[in-house]
């Protein structure tokens, strides 16, 4: 289940260009938006279920969302996809990898994947960082719909935010606000201290993921567009992949605090290959 969930994020994010590259106008920051959204909503409501009813309810919610989104997908427009007889019978060497091919990608691409390690750490050990400063349980549930909360703004906005300032300036402006971010739970003394950090989410997160997909869209030719927006699909997986065993493995063997630590490394060096893009022209 884990693994086919992983695998759908990169099909989703090509969905939204194909239709922009057939003429159908769309809005990725808006959809993705949707996500948090539903996300927040659906949180909240399954958590007060769960109060007076069975764990499998959890269950009967994912069957209903996974055959609404199987539906709905199968009655969206199919226009065909046609690519150039070239480019189809072009030699697949691992120097035609498009990591190899576009270096400002690869930049990005190593950057967004520390950001993710970082988000996806924060996110599995909530519990351990807010009981590190006196929170309990009912922090985090507040967290996690706060979270998804402030995400919709930047999200369904990020349209109009791109008239105003480049890909990359937004991307540049994420990194440095994940590495304050980090330094401020790492400093936090109490549960303030890290909801203060998740005002922050708006403005990292929440600019991070849709810049980095529209970034691809960008710099990428059409004929690499889908194996692009494959690997920055990837990042999440990454992200969940390395922060088990980033953190597992630190919270067994040493506490909390030194995970903190880890955390401003992780948004340092994102924020260093981030900062390693503007070296490159488009």
């Amino acid at each position: 289940m884990v693994i086919v969930l992983g695998c759908m994020y990169p099909f989703l994010n090509n969905a939204v260009f194909y239709y922009e590259h057939h003429g159908v106008k769309t809005n990725y920051g808006v959809s993705r938006g949707f996500g948090s959204l539903s996300y927040m909503i659906f949180a909240a409501l399954v958590g007060l279920i769960l109060v007076g009813s069975n764990i499998m309810i959890i269950n009967v919610f994912s069957l209903v969302a996974s055959v609404s989104m199987i539906l709905i997908v199968v009655f969206l427009p199919y226009y065909g996809y046609s690519i150039d007889e070239s480019v189809k019978d072009k030699s697949k060497s691992f120097k035609n990898n498009v990591l190899f091919k576009y270096p400002v990608f690869t930049l990005a691409f190593i950057s967004v994947s520390f950001f993710m390690i970082f988000h996806q750490v924060f996110m599995c050990y909530m519990i351990n960082i807010f009981t590190n400063v006196g929170g309990n349980i009912a922090d985090v549930s507040f967290a996690n719909s706060l979270g998804a909360l402030l995400e919709l703004p930047a999200m369904f906005l990020f349209a109009h935010i791109l008239k105003k300032v480049s890909l990359r300036n937004l991307i540049i402006l994420a990194s440095v606000l994940y590495v304050v971010r980090s330094l401020v739970i790492l400093t936090a003394q109490n549960p303030l201290g890290i909801y203060i950090s998740l005002i922050l989410h708006m403005f990292t997160f929440a600019i991070i993921i849709p810049a980095s997909v529209h970034l691809t869209d960008e710099i990428i030719s059409e004929e690499d567009k889908n194996e692009g927006q494959a690997f920055m699909g990837s990042t999440l997986t990454i992200g969940i992949i390395f922060a088990n065993l980033i953190g597992g493995n630190i919270l067994q063997l040493y506490d909390v605090n030194l995970l903190l630590v880890v955390l401003v490394i992780l948004t340092v060096i994102g924020c260093i290959f981030a900062f390693a893009t503007l070296k490159f022209d488009k």
